[in-house]
């Protein structure tokens, strides 16, 4: 990478390099798979807990790069000695390389070091976002809900326009797409907005009755 930085790597299943040459690390980035639980709301950090207690070292800067449940990096720091960071990947399944050099952004959550910053930009190009444990937590599963928002979106937009019949889902949403003033932008992004005027009310409420009705 640039900047003189230099990567190691340990996986499970493909030894490239050794635990210890990962733990020599200035900075230890840890990815491992945090599934879904049957019989619980969270997911579980069993694997994640096991590669904390190998890999988390006093005066080391350890980052958690998978998906937890907010306030689970703040419970985990109190078990682990060590600057604990968590920054998920941004990244879509079939193109991650480029999802890791040019992401929408970074969601850094505790206590960054500088060193952490010359890695970001000996590779990546996204912009960096700081704060909390818990909002950077929160805002990697609320940008995937939002996507899943988005999918749900555009295909009840095909459903509809299926049913009703002379009515391209297409072509309408291309429209939409270029409507960057109020749709495809920051706009009403903020928390506070209430909904009102005689449109947005009357026009979800005939949306709703046009939906049960197809």
């Amino acid at each position: 990478l640039k900047n003189n930085v230099s990567v190691v790597g340990y996986d499970i299943n493909k030894h490239s390099d050794t635990i210890e040459d990962v733990k020599k690390s200035d900075i230890i980035w840890i990815c491992v798979d945090t599934p879904s639980q049957d019989d619980s709301d969270d997911y579980s950090i069993q694997n994640l807990k096991l590669a904390l207690s190998t890999f988390a070292q006093k005066e080391k800067t350890v980052i958690i790069g998978c998906t937890v449940s907010p306030g689970t990096t703040r419970q985990l720091h109190k078990q682990y000695d060590c600057n604990l960071i968590y920054m998920p990947f941004l990244i879509s399944q079939g193109d991650i390389e480029n999802g890791l050099i040019n992401p929408d952004c970074w969601f850094i959550g505790g206590s960054p070091c500088n060193k952490l910053y010359t890695l970001l930009s000996s590779f990546s190009k996204g912009k960096i976002n700081v704060g909390t444990w818990e909002e950077a937590e929160l805002a990697k599963v609320l940008y995937n809900s939002w996507i899943i928002q988005k999918i749900n979106f555009a295909n009840w937009a095909n459903d509809l326009a299926y049913k009703i019949g002379n009515a391209n889902a297409n072509t309408i949403m291309d429209w939409l797409k270029d409507s960057n003033k109020l749709i495809t932008s920051s706009a009403y992004m903020s928390p506070g907005w209430g909904d009102g005027g005689p449109c947005h009310p009357r026009d979800n409420l005939m949306m709703s009755w046009l939906t049960n009705k197809h």
